[in-house]
């Protein structure tokens, strides 16, 4: 019979593997789009399609991005320590069963802002980058030009901590309530 036990484990297996691809959307970079308006023209760009970790140190004024070095090392962090949870609570562990509903809304909230952290990046960071502007505009003899920079893997990887935060808030409603009876299964 399917308990809820199983449903968590379930689900946090599922956060895990969404940490795994979380990681692997930023460490790659896939989806790197530039577009370079010059005296209200959109000019071709030459970029490859990729923004991959070893190219950010390479730019002036981007050394070490460490808030997202916080979300490929802290993403995968919480979702094995609470698939480890889940699996003691399942062999019969009672003793953690308390500090679910906390960990897992704890979880919740910084996986929001990790979320908020990688819209932050994908979007707006590299518009506010002189040193940025100056790379990708190295051959162009005018200062008239204005730079829309995405890196699509990131808005992805972003959607992603979205719906982690999401399964994370929908793990700790679920044991909230079946702590006070709520739920019955």
């Amino acid at each position: 019979m399917l308990s809820l036990a199983h449903v968590s484990l379930g689900l946090r297996t599922a956060l895990l593997v969404f940490s795994l691809i979380v990681i692997s959307l930023i460490m790659a970079g896939p989806g790197f789009h530039q577009t370079l308006t010059l005296h209200g023209r959109s000019v071709p760009s030459g970029g490859d399609g990729r923004h991959p970790i070893d190219r950010w140190n390479s730019i002036e004024g981007m050394s070490g991005l460490w808030s997202q070095l916080s979300v490929i090392l802290l993403s995968p962090l919480m979702a094995i320590a609470a698939v480890v949870m889940g699996v003691l609570i399942l062999l019969g562990n009672s003793n953690l069963a308390p500090f679910q509903p906390i960990y897992m809304a704890l979880c919740a909230v910084m996986t929001t802002i990790f979320m908020s952290v990688e819209f932050h990046f994908a979007f707006s960071y590299f518009n506010a980058n002189e040193g940025y502007r100056r790379y990708l505009a190295k051959d162009l003899n005018t200062d008239q030009f204005t730079f829309s920079t995405q890196v699509r893997g990131w808005i992805a990887a972003a959607v992603f901590l979205l719906f982690s935060a999401i399964i994370y808030a929908a793990d700790a409603v679920l044991i909230f309530f079946r702590g006070f009876g709520v739920i019955d299964c």
